[in-house]
C-alpha cells in the first residue's frame, strides 16, 4: 500500500487512489491475456438421435455500482457513519450531548474538482478521519470469468415428439464480493474492559491493518466463487389440437456470495461457501395449449370456432432460507462493512432436526435448532468472539405449486380484423405461495414466514388485432 492521494497532501498512510505508485489508473485496466476459448461439438448417431457438447470461458465486466460507491470516498464525498441526528450539529449525539469520535467535523472543505499532481491541494485531514464505511476497490482485482459446459442428447421419437436430456454446468471465478478490510480483533476486545459487540470503533480494537485512523471499510474484491450443476430434461410434443412443452431441472448452486453487498469471511473466504440465494433443487414447468373442439358442434362457426385453453403449471423447490445474526457477538464489527447493513455473523446450529412444517400453522422450521453464536451455556462454555457454525444457507423455504390458465376465443371479424376474448386466472387453485422466511436469530419472528405471493387473480379482456 502506498500513501497519499494524487495532488492532496497529508492523507493517512494506507489510503490509496488510482494513480498512486503501484495502483492502476482505472478500476479495470485493459489486459490482453484474458484468453476465452470456446469449443463446440455436434454428432448425429442416426437420423433421429444427436449428441452435442460445448465448453467456453467467458469474461465479464465489473458492476458499475462499484463506481457509484467510490464517489463517497474521502476526501471527495461522504464517508463517515456516526450518530448524527441534527443538521446543525451532525456529529453531536443528541441523546447525551457527547461528541462522537474525532470531534465536530462540519463543515468539511472538499478538494477542488481539478485537483491533481499538477494542481495540488492541502486539506485538513483531522476533519476527515477516522475513515469509516468508505468502500474501496481492491487494487489487484482481475476481471471475473466463468467456465460454462454442456453435454446433451437429443432424440426424436415421432415427427411431433422431441426429447432433450442435458447436463449443464458453470464454474464462476474471481467474482466480485464484499469483504471487511479492517475487522475487529475479538481477543483484544475481550481483554479490554468495557468493550463488547458494536464497540470495536469506540475502543479501537480492530486488527492493526490500517491503524486507528480507519474503522470498518469494505473491499470490493474479486475473490468470490460459484458452481452450478444441473440435469435438464425437455420434452416437446405437438398432436393435432394439443401443443405441450415440459421441462424439468434438478440442480444445485453454491457460492461464497450471491449478490452485490453480501460479505465473505474476512479471514477464510471459502468458509462462506453455501447454497446460492437463488438455488432451487427441483423445478418442473409445463406449458400447454389446447384448441377446444367446440367447432364440431352445430351452430354458427363464428361462435363455436376459435376457442382454446392454455396454461403454465409450475412445481418448484422454495428458495433457501438465509440465516443471519445482527448483534455482533463475533466482535468482528462487520455490520456496516458493505452497501447493505448485513454482517457475516450467523447463529449456531445445534444439529437437531429442523422439523420443516406447515407455514400456515406456525414456524416454518424449529427455531430451537439454532441459538445466537457463542451463547454462554454450562455445556459448551462458549463466549463472545467466535463466528457461529451455521452455514449462511443450507435448507430451502416453502415451495411453489402454481397454475396459471387462460380461456381464449378468437373471432374473425373481417379478413384483417380479429377480436380476441381472454379470461385469465393466475394461481387458479389459490394455493398459498409463501415467500420470505425470517432467518434472523435475533428477531422474535425467527423461523416464521414474513410474506406471501399473490392469491388467485382473475381478469377478463378484449383485444382487437388488426
Amino acid at each position: 500500500m502506498f500513501p497519499g492521494v494524487p495532488g492532496v497532501t497529508g492523507s493517512p498512510t494506507g489510503w490509496v487512489f488510482p494513480g498512486d505508485p503501484g495502483i492502476p489508473s482505472t478500476l479495470a485496466p485493459t489486459r490482453y491475456n484474458n484468453f476465452g476459448p470456446r469449443l463446440g461439438l455436434a454428432y448425429a448417431l442416426n437420423s433421429k438421435t444427436s449428441i452435442r457438447a460445448g465448453y467456453g470461458v467467458f469474461f465479464t465486466a465489473f458492476e458499475g455500482t462499484t463506481n457509484f460507491n467510490e464517489i463517497g470516498d474521502a476526501p471527495f464525498g461522504f464517508f463517515y457513519v456516526g450518530t448524527a441526528p441534527s443538521f446543525t450539529t451532525p456529529f453531536v449525539n443528541r441523546g447525551d450531548g457527547t461528541v462522537v469520535t474525532g470531534g465536530q467535523k462540519f463543515p468539511v472543505n472538499f478538494p477542488p474538482l481539478n485537483v491533481g499532481p499538477k494542481n495540488p491541494a492541502t486539506l485538513d485531514w483531522t476533519r476527515l478521519i477516522p475513515i469509516g464505511s468508505s468502500p474501496g476497490f481492491f487494487h489487484k482485482n482481475r476481471l471475473p470469468y466463468s467456465e460454462n459446459y454442456e453435454l446433451s442428447v437429443q432424440r426424436q421419437f415421432t415427427p411431433n415428439t422431441l426429447l432433450t436430456v442435458s447436463y449443464v454446468g458453470t464454474q464462476g471465478h474471481r467474482l466480485l464480493a464484499d469483504q471487511e478490510s479492517n475487522p475487529g480483533n475479538p481477543a483484544l476486545c475481550l481483554a479490554t474492559p468495557g468493550c463488547g459487540p458494536n464497540l470495536e470503533n469506540t475502543f479501537n480494537t480492530r486488527l492493526p491493518i490500517f491503524g486507528p485512523l480507519f474503522q470498518s471499510n469494505g473491499y470490493f474484491i474479486a475473490i468470490g466463487q460459484s458452481s452450478y450443476n444441473s440435469l435438464q430434461v425437455n420434452l416437446r410434443h405437438t398432436s393435432g389440437r394439443l401443443q405441450t412443452l415440459v421441462g424439468y431441472t434438478y440442480s444445485k448452486s453454491l457460492d461464497t456470495a450471491s449478490g452485490y453487498g453480501e460479505q465473505v469471511d474476512p479471514f477464510v473466504p471459502k468458509r462462506s461457501l453455501a447454497l446460492s440465494a437463488f438455488d432451487s433443487t427441483h423445478n418442473f414447468v409445463a406449458s400447454y395449449n389446447y384448441e377446444l373442439p367446440f367447432d364440431r358442434l352445430a351452430g354458427p362457426k363464428r361462435l363455436t370456432k376459435g376457442w382454446a385453453l392454455s396454461g403454465i403449471t409450475r412445481f418448484e423447490t422454495g428458495l433457501p432460507v438465509t440465516l443471519i445474526e445482527t448483534d455482533d457477538r463475533s466482535l468482528l464489527g462487520t455490520q456496516f462493512t458493505g452497501p447493505i447493513t448485513l454482517g457475516i455473523d450467523k447463529p449456531d446450529y445445534l444439529g437437531t432436526p429442523l422439523h420443516i412444517g406447515d407455514a400456515r400453522k406456525g414456524p416454518y422450521f424449529d427455531p430451537a435448532a439454532f441459538r445466537p453464536e457463542n451463547l454462554l451455556d454450562p455445556v459448551t462454555q462458549c463466549c463472545f468472539g467466535v463466528l457461529g457454525n451455521a452455514r449462511r444457507r443450507f435448507f430451502h423455504g416453502p415451495g411453489i405449486n402454481n397454475w396459471d390458465m387462460a380461456l381464449l376465443k378468437d373471432t374473425k371479424l373481417t379478413e384483417s380484423l380479429d377480436l380476441q376474448f381472454r379470461a385469465e386466472f393466475f394461481n387458479l387453485f389459490n394455493h398459498a405461495q409463501f415467500a420470505t422466511v425470517n432467518g434472523n436469530v435475533n428477531s422474535p419472528t425467527f423461523g416464521q414466514v414474513q410474506s406471501v405471493q399473490q392469491p388467485r387473480i382473475g381478469q377478463l379482456s378484449l383485444k382487437l388485432n388488426f
